[in-house]
């Protein structure tokens, strides 16, 4: 009996890529063929897991770090600099995965994805997105990601879901259609509807991902947690026994116009709030000199880390507010753009997090007044670990090969086109 053929696809950065990756050896476990995809700086870490890898062509991390202001400048410079990212991406994937998915009989993806649904097309398979935020489908419930808010009254999320199905029409339909041209293809009218999966599978733990009424039979998986990982390096192992537990910072693949700058005030608001310091570099590269209550630190395994540290505080990037969540630890989330602001937002609501600190925002004494919160705060770091032990005590997912069904799935609530049903202003529609 001949193997399932399965294309991985995972572009972006490491928080889109590692959840997949997780998917695709259990995959591979159950006896299917695996074909994965991803950006190139990514095959040692993908092969490492013993899967077969096929380069994209496109580097995002390298086009990432070369616009730091789209993660520090505010939602202008955000929006200035994403179609180009976008774009450039969704080509690479249209100059592989279209092959690439002739020789499969399924694509599952994750991360930044839009040249999926062509390819898939184009080969004639089904296809799924796996995604880690509600706030990636429309729904009166929140905002869309790039609306740079954490939440918003229904009828403000009704008219922001409008404004983005324009933009992502006005930007990325031209370019796509004519890869889809290529291909021989017929254009697309809606380009929003078009990378929507019918049926999405969620990847987040309940407690940071409510769903929305809109996805009454949505496949909610919890988080794909990689596991452990490697221990700790020695020098980290030796400064987490010289004293108190320090509180983590970092902001993962986010950049940074000015690295040098925001370490000096990583160390400033931590020796005003007394407490010691692991500070990731990241991306940004962040802690090149640094005084002896902190410490840099490249990447290492988060469940390991966070369990040894008194809070968390990070980008809000999906997988580090996981693990942050699972580890048990209070968090800070200084939101950069897209789903962080929702995430950011959300951790201060269940009681598990300080109220987030805009990455334009970030100064001094608001991040001091955080820092001595988090670790003061006896009830916050009570519900932290309730919520950890809770997370913790869920049997992790199995048996993912019955995810490689396309259902009919649910019914999308997008914008009128055509005769498509959308979504009602919520003053038309009773509050869910």
């Amino acid at each position: 009996v001949r193997r399932m053929r399965v294309v991985s696809v995972a572009d972006g950065t490491g928080g889109d890529v590692r959840p997949v990756t997780v998917v695709a050896q259990q995959r591979q476990r159950e006896g299917q063929e695996i074909m994965f995809a991803g950006p190139p700086t990514f095959r040692d870490f993908v092969q490492g897991k013993g899967l077969a890898f096929t380069p994209l062509p496109f580097d995002c991390e390298a086009m990432i770090k070369s616009h730091p202001g789209a993660a520090t400048g505010g939602m202008l410079e955000t929006l200035r600099a994403a179609p180009g990212l976008f774009v450039k991406t969704t080509e690479g994937q249209l100059e592989v995965l279209p092959e690439l998915a002739k020789r499969a009989d399924f694509i599952l993806a994750g991360g930044i994805h839009a040249g999926v649904p062509t390819a898939a097309e184009y080969a004639g398979i089904p296809w799924r997105w796996v995604v880690y935020t509600s706030i990636m489908y429309p729904s009166n419930s929140h905002p869309p990601m790039t609306a740079a808010l954490g939440s918003a009254p229904r009828v403000v999320n009704w008219l922001l879901w409008q404004l983005t199905r324009w933009f992502i029409n006005l930007m990325f339909k031209k370019p796509v259609n004519r890869q889809r041209a290529r291909l021989q293809l017929p254009a697309l009218r809606d380009m929003s509807e078009h990378i929507l999966c019918a049926n999405p599978i969620l990847a987040m733990e309940p407690e940071l991902a409510p769903i929305p009424p809109e996805w009454p039979d949505a496949d909610a998986i919890g988080y794909l947690d990689p596991g452990e990982g490697d221990p700790l390096p020695p020098e980290i192992e030796a400064f987490l026994e010289r004293g108190p537990a320090p509180v983590y910072i970092g902001f993962g693949s986010m950049p940074d116009k000015h690295p040098d700058e925001t370490t000096r005030l990583f160390v400033e608001a931590t020796r005003r709030a007394g407490v010691r310091a692991v500070i990731s570099r990241g991306w940004a590269q962040f802690g090149a000199t640094l005084p002896e209550h902190c410490i840099a630190v490249g990447p290492v395994s988060h469940p390991r880390l966070f369990a040894r540290v008194s809070a968390v505080v990070h980008h809000g990037g999906a997988g580090t507010t996981a693990a942050a969540a699972r580890a048990g630890k209070p968090q800070l989330i200084v939101p950069h753009i897209a789903d962080q602001f929702y995430f950011g937002n959300l951790v201060e609501q269940i009681g598990v997090g300080a109220s987030a600190l805009r990455r334009s925002r970030l100064r001094l004494g608001p991040l001091t007044e955080r820092l001595q919160r988090l670790v003061n705060d006896a009830g916050l770091r009570e519900r932290a670990a309730e919520l950890g032990a809770k997370i913790r005590s869920r049997p992790r997912p199995t048996n993912l090969s019955r995810l490689l069904v396309a259902r009919k799935g649910m019914s999308l609530p997008l914008l009128p086109v055509g005769r498509r049903v959308s979504i009602a202003p919520p003053s038309l529609r009773p509050s869910a």
